[in-house]
Parts: C-alpha cells; sequence; structure tokens
C-alpha cells in the first residue's frame, strides 16, 4: 500500500502543477500494472469524471465501489451503453486486472450489484461469451494493406521513371 501512496503523491502533485494529462497518465499506467485496486480505480474514475469522459469514468467508479450520489450519472451511462450488449460483454470491458474470476472476490457493494445484473460466480465464463468481432474484419484489412502497398509501389514507380526520364 506504500507504493500505491506514492502513486497517489505523485498524481496530486502533477494536479498541483496543473498536469491534468500527468495525473491521468500516472493512474492509467498504474491501473495496467498493478493488481485489482478500488482506490486507484476510483481516484481514476473521478479525474476522468472532471474531465468530462463519462462512460469511462462510469467504468472506474463502478468499479471502485464509490457510490457517492454525482458518480450515479457517470455509472448509469457506462452500464447504458455496455451493459445492454449482454454481461459478457460488460464484463469485457473491465481493466484485464479487474476481471477477476469471482463475483466474490469483488468488494461490496460492487459485489451485489453483480450478483443484482446476474453475473454468475464464476466470471471467466463470462470471456467466452462475449462477442467476437466478425470473421471478415482480418481479410478487409489485408487487402485493405494489399491495396495500399500496391498504390504505394505504383507511384514509388512514377516517381523513379520520372527522377530517370530528368537524369537521361
Amino acid at each position: 500500500m506504500a507504493e500505491l501512496q506514492d502513486v497517489f503523491r505523485r498524481v496530486d502533485e502533477a494536479l498541483a502543477r496543473g498536469q491534468v494529462w500527468r495525473a491521468k497518465e500516472i493512474l492509467r499506467g498504474n491501473i495496467g500494472q498493478r493488481p485489482y485496486d478500488p482506490e486507484l480505480y476510483r481516484r481514476y474514475g473521478r479525474l476522468l469524471l472532471k474531465l468530462g469522459d463519462l462512460p469511462e469514468a462510469g467504468k472506474y467508479l463502478f468499479l471502485s465501489c464509490d457510490r457517492s450520489e454525482d458518480c450515479s450519472e457517470a455509472i448509469d451511462v457506462y452500464l447504458d451503453r455496455f451493459g445492454r450488449h449482454g454481461l459478457g460483454a460488460l464484463y469485457s470491458t473491465f481493466p484485464s486486472r479487474a476481471r477477476l474470476s469471482r463475483r466474490s472476490d469483488y468488494p461490496e457493494p460492487l459485489r451485489s450489484e453483480l450478483t443484482k445484473l446476474l453475473f454468475p460466480e464464476k466470471l471467466r465464463q463470462l470471456s467466452d461469451s462475449a462477442p467476437q468481432p466478425a470473421g471478415c474484419g482480418a481479410r478487409v484489412k489485408d487487402w485493405g494493406c494489399a491495396i495500399g502497398f500496391v498504390i504505394l509501389a505504383g507511384l514509388v514507380l512514377v516517381g523513379l521513371m520520372t527522377v530517370l526520364s530528368w537524369l537521361g
């Protein structure tokens, strides 16, 4: 916990200097590197709330267990946007470090809310039920890259021929 207090001190210092971008960067980086910690998520969610990013703020505030009145709109926006696609889709929006194995691994009130949303006790099975991207997406991307490469190669060839005509 001492390491996390150091993170919060650095965030507070960045905010005192008016470097909101730096505070956001510090918090975001630690969310990706540290085990799930509700206080870290609360701090990041509150910063995003101040920045007006309601869906992202709602995600982190939901996971932080912060149920203050000023958080409810952001949490509702997040759940409305991502919850309508099913539990697997909602669970897949959780940062990887916050995708715990069991519903009971989460602190209250989040555990109760997950129960009300009908999340199963074993959450890893939700990853398997999350919607997968359409299979043709990769093929379209590959074709787009191939066409772009052909166009680029053609332009290089035309440029090379033009330079050679100037020299000769």
